[in-house]
């Protein structure tokens, strides 16, 4: 799953045109591949607490994403149940 998450951020960094999005995308990259906040600091010059942000506000997306895909999948279950019945 991790590696799926990986290459959609690959591709929308290959996508943007904006600086600012390309760099939230290589941040949560480089902390799904394992790297602390301090570590990417080093790495991109930006203050630790600007990529824990990112992290913080990627995670609350995903959770949101995925509670929606589970909901609409359950919804679905029981719409087909009922027009089988």
């Amino acid at each position: 799953m991790i590696s799926e998450q990986i290459e959609r951020l690959n591709t929308a960094m290959r996508e943007t045109s904006d600086k600012l999005f390309y760099e939230r995308y290589r941040a949560v990259r480089l902390c799904l591949e394992g790297n602390s906040f301090a570590e990417i600091s080093d790495l991109l010059g930006r203050v630790r607490q600007t990529f824990s942000l990112y992290w913080h506000n990627y995670q609350i997306i995903v959770l949101l994403v995925w509670k929606w895909i589970t909901l609409s999948g359950n919804r679905l279950i029981s719409r087909r149940s009922s027009v089988v019945s």
